[in-house]
């Protein structure tokens, strides 16, 4: 070895042995020391809106969710809603902080092409305690229903709860994927909804652009595996015939620009990284691409497609996002019951859900379980 130079010592597989030095991880364990633990004050703080027709439209035409639940009150009432209802998985859309409302200061003093606003619902997604990080998306979520909800309602989300913070480098960057548990409250206090959250933030790197958001080292093969087909089940006229195996309809979902923006607006996610590609690669992702919430409603529209309007959404869990859903390509949902079991006046059917982009995993596979009235 030359005079002066220090070599990096290695273990028997040739990579380098990090030191105390190296540990960055270290600097996330203020943050690992509260899981278990409320990190926001108590109680729930209510979104800026009712739930109201125009918003429910926007989002069923992003989806083309034909559902008259969410759009024609008579229908809605005779499968015994007390009027129009909003899609299951809108609520948190509800919940959003406004970008501004009256008695603000200015929301956008930069005219930079792209500045963002002086806070968002986004921007406001911080951890005391965590290191700085620059980027943040959605990996995971999990949702609980109780009921979707009415028109004329209000909602509200109480604090987080911190379930895991996992420091992780993967391909897009450096950071700790962190979980956490909230619920959704109506004005009155009914329980509408649980959540559990996973985020990744981070630090990106450009080497990382365009690569698989959560796997750094390929190691889990099932999630690049093509999907097994869709062939071809006889149809039948109810979803009560639907027995374990039985795969649903295919829907899929074509993403040009155009579609991204409406769902940006839509689910009231506007992240840049869902409608401008230079920020979206600068974080390390191919393009802009499809938000978590838009990826979710993909979801329901399959089950509500399966069920019809009678049915009931009870749980969607596991949505993984696994790789970016890209501006210009095209997302297929793809289901199959996995299980069905016999309630008293209720039949439940556990469905097996997952995204993909050219035969490839993009999200889950995840667990859905959806209730028919016998």
């Amino acid at each position: 070895m030359p005079q002066g130079s220090r070599e990096r010592a290695t273990d028997r597989a040739g990579e380098p042995v990090h030191g105390p030095e190296d540990d960055w991880t270290t600097a996330w364990q203020p943050l690992r020391d509260l899981v278990g633990h409320d990190i926001d004050p108590p109680g729930a703080v209510l979104g800026p809106d009712r739930v109201e027709a125009g918003a429910i439209r926007r989002l069923t035409e992003v989806l083309e969710l034909d559902c008259p639940l969410h759009h024609d009150e008579q229908a809605a009432r005779a499968h015994g809603r007390p009027g129009v209802t909003a899609p299951y998985t809108s609520v948190w859309s509800y919940a959003f902080a406004p970008v501004w409302e009256p008695g603000d200061a200015v929301a956008f003093p930069d005219d930079g092409r792209d500045a963002l606003p002086r806070s968002s619902p986004m921007q406001s997604e911080t951890f005391p305690s965590a290191p700085p990080t620059t980027h943040i998306f959605a990996t995971n979520t999990s949702y609980e229903f109780v009921r979707p909800l009415h028109v004329g309602e209000r909602v509200g989300i109480t604090g987080r709860r911190l379930i895991s913070c996992t420091p992780k480098e993967t391909r897009v960057g450096r950071g700790a994927f962190v979980r956490v548990s909230r619920r959704f409250l109506t004005e009155a206090g009914e329980e509408v909804c649980r959540v559990e959250l996973e985020m990744y933030l981070y630090n990106p790197r450009s080497e990382g652009r365009g690569r698989p958001m959560t796997d750094p080292a390929g190691e889990r093969a099932d999630k690049l595996a093509a999907v097994e087909g869709t062939a071809a089940n006889p149809p039948w006229s109810s979803p009560f015939e639907a027995e374990a195996g039985r795969s649903l309809q295919p829907v899929d979902f074509p993403l040009p620009v155009y579609r991204l923006v409406m769902a940006a607006g839509a689910t009231r996610d506007l992240a840049p990284l869902h409608h401008n590609d230079d920020f979206a690669r600068a974080s390390g992702a191919p393009s802009m691409y499809a938000n978590a919430l838009f990826l979710l409603g993909m979801w329901e529209r399959a089950l509500r497609d399966f069920i019809g309007p009678a049915g009931e959404i009870l749980a969607i869990r596991d949505l993984r996002m696994v790789r970016f859903a890209a501006a210009g390509s095209t997302v297929r949902v793809q289901g199959k019951v996995v299980r069905r079991r016999a309630e008293p006046g209720r039949l439940v059917l556990e469905v097996e859900l997952r995204s993909t982009v050219d035969g490839v995993l993009t999200v889950g596979p995840g667990l859905s379980v959806v209730a028919l009235p016998r």
